[in-house]
């Protein structure tokens, strides 16, 4: 038997997806806009991996100087803000990602890398926090590689 409800309910999602499409890819690069800008004023030796112009409006790559990118993922976690290395198909791996390797991205930086990934669901508040936690993740991490260092 066919699941009528749910071909009718996909069907009026897809409708409202592609309705507010452009209006929400608008929304979403904004809330990327802002939380790039927070992170360039509040942490030194930040470096974004996309192209200014040519990218996808609800992903930021960023790679943070000095630091790993999975102890980042690991503060970031505990405070309850999802991130991730690379993408969701290489996220048991250790290796930089693949896409960062063919961009040129260096394996230091590229091991340094964090993925935010934006959704209809995120708003200017959860936007704000994430780049207080990420602040507090950097600096605390910086702590520990400066101590182990001398």
């Amino acid at each position: 038997t066919e699941n009528v409800a749910g071909i009718v309910g996909l069907s009026v999602a897809l409708d409202l997806a592609v309705r507010d499409m452009k209006e929400e890819s608008r929304r979403i690069g904004t809330l990327r806009a802002r939380l790039q800008e927070g992170l360039i004023h509040r942490i030194p030796g930040v470096r974004f991996n996309e192209h200014p112009a040519e990218r996808l409006p609800h992903i930021l790559s960023a790679c943070f100087e000095g630091i790993d990118g999975e102890g980042v993922i690991l503060h970031l976690d505990q405070e309850g803000i999802g991130v991730a290395s690379g993408s969701a198909c290489t996220s048991a791996s250790r290796e930089p990602s693949h896409v960062l390797a063919a961009m040129g991205i260096p394996r230091a930086r590229a091991m340094s890398a964090t993925r935010y990934s934006l959704g209809r669901s995120n708003d200017e508040t959860q936007i704000d926090a994430a780049i207080d936690a990420t602040q507090r993740a950097v600096e605390r991490l910086r702590g520990i590689t400066h101590r182990k260092e001398a």
